[in-house]
């Protein structure tokens, strides 16, 4: 499964009702290949969103996209494999 987080970390954004979904409907053993790009937002669903990574049985790899601050650093916790991409100086 892929999948985009972006934007605030909030119940409302559409993004994170997608990803719920999704979760919900994936094989157990599925790789996931999640993007985010976030400010952060509400800390206890980040916690609820890295546990929910970490129990899923197949790999999940995260690309921080832009930013991952606050709330959308702990979801990317959950991930088995995180990759950031580099700005060139």
């Amino acid at each position: 499964m892929k999948h985009k987080i972006k934007g605030d970390i909030i119940n409302w954004n559409s993004s994170i009702w997608d990803f719920i979904y999704q979760m919900k409907s994936i094989k157990e053993d599925e790789d996931i290949d999640l993007s985010v790009n976030s400010y952060g937002g509400d800390a206890f669903l980040g916690i609820d969103i890295c546990n929910t990574l970490k129990d899923h049985k197949g790999l999940v790899t995260v690309t921080i996209t832009g930013m991952a601050a606050s709330a959308a650093s702990v979801i990317c916790m959950g991930a088995d494999k995180i990759r950031a991409h580099q700005i060139p100086c």
